[in-house]
């Protein structure tokens, strides 16, 4: 699985630690959906309020901020080799501090929760009747179980830029530099994999996406 991590605010330090657990999220998802496969690309994009707001008001017309919107991959390439792009999950981390405040649990967890809502997004699932809500929320209790992520745990993952010293603020700054520039060189080498927003923003045609804020039952 290639999951493709890209950090665009510096409210939230997204560590090594959760991106391997997000990547676990992802498995542990497509696992409760018996869908095992090794060859899946999916990204993974950590925003602020106000660009996800942005990307709701340009994409569905919505002015407003959300924690998470999903973009899934709703065609498929034939070509022999090739990755099955599940799609695209973006986040608000200020979003994630609100709500994982709000529900009196780390921010490890809020997010970890959004990746796997999100992830079913991506498979198709939906919440607008209170059936599919129920289907849906089952097959997230299920994955958050098998992680071992429970309602309201805490840890001390959670750290905001302000509170790291100077230096591994610098060192951060550095590794996201150098994430940007692997993920730049790989989108030039790499021609055959679709840049999805990039391509929908010149073709004009707005993808199916989801946006919602998260379930107050969690």
């Amino acid at each position: 699985m290639n999951v493709f991590f890209d950090d665009r605010q510096d409210i939230f330090v997204i560590s090594d630690a959760l991106k391997k657990k997000i990547i676990k999220c992802i498995e542990t998802a497509l696992k409760v959906e018996n869908k095992r496969m090794s060859n899946v690309e999916v990204s993974v994009s950590f925003v602020t309020n106000e660009e996800i707001k942005n990307i709701n008001s340009r994409f569905r017309n919505i002015d407003k901020e959300t924690d998470v919107l999903s973009f899934p991959m709703d065609f498929e390439f034939s070509e022999e080799g090739m990755p099955f792009i599940l799609g695209d999950i973006i986040i608000s981390t200020e979003k994630s501090i609100e709500q994982a405040q709000e529900f009196g649990h780390s921010i490890d967890r809020e997010i970890l929760y959004l990746v796997c809502h999100s992830v079913f997004h991506l498979l198709g699932y939906d919440h607008i009747e209170e059936s599919d809500r129920i289907i849906m929320r089952n097959k997230e209790k299920e994955t958050m179980k098998l992680m071992e992520v429970f309602k309201n745990e805490k840890d001390s993952c959670e750290l905001k830029s302000e509170q790291i010293s100077p230096l591994e603020k610098e060192t951060e700054l550095a590794r996201k530099d150098t994430a940007r520039n692997i993920a730049a060189s790989r989108a030039r080498l790499n021609k055959t994999r679709p840049i999805f927003l990039f391509l929908w923003s010149i073709i004009k045609i707005p993808p199916f996406s989801y946006a919602c804020s998260r379930f107050k039952s969690s």
